[in-house]
């Protein structure tokens, strides 16, 4: 499970990968999560390629190390966009997620999360856990991160 947490920890995004759907393809399933407010917001389920999440990891630590200003993580799935930036020395990240199926503007939901680098530094590792679980389990040994 990996997550982003606000500075007052009220708002929050999980991410946790359940199953693999396609071994041959490199695609899973993950759980999204989204607290608003220290409230259950929104949650649902999206399919994510192993890419996405390995270019996730490469751009939040170029955020990190100030290579970047922003970047926008929006997977080939069009369930969850993250617009993520560093202003004066916070980073930002501007969740939008849609349970689908239709994915219009007005479906999603969204949520806006500014935290340290720290924590931006404790998402990574925890995702860059989860992309091994993934890689071990589909037995790829592709992720190179």
């Amino acid at each position: 499970m990996a997550e982003i947490i606000d500075l007052d920890k009220n708002n929050k995004l999980v991410l946790w990968p359940l199953r693999y759907e396609q071994k041959e393809e490199f695609w899973f399933s993950s759980e999204v999560n989204l607290t608003y407010r220290g409230e259950p917001f929104i949650k649902g389920y999206a399919s994510f390629h192993l890419n996405d999440f390995c270019q996730l990891v490469n751009d939040v630590k170029s955020l990190i190390n100030n290579d970047k200003e922003s970047f926008v993580f929006e997977p080939i799935e069009p369930y969850l966009k993250i617009v993520f930036s560093s202003i004066n020395s916070q980073y930002i990240a501007d969740v939008y997620f849609c349970k689908g199926p239709i994915f219009e503007a007005s479906n999603y939901k969204n949520i806006k999360i500014t935290t340290s680098k720290e924590n931006l530094a404790n998402f990574i590792v925890q995702i860059e856990a989860e992309l091994k679980q993934i890689d071990s389990k589909l037995e790829l040994k592709m992720v190179q991160l």
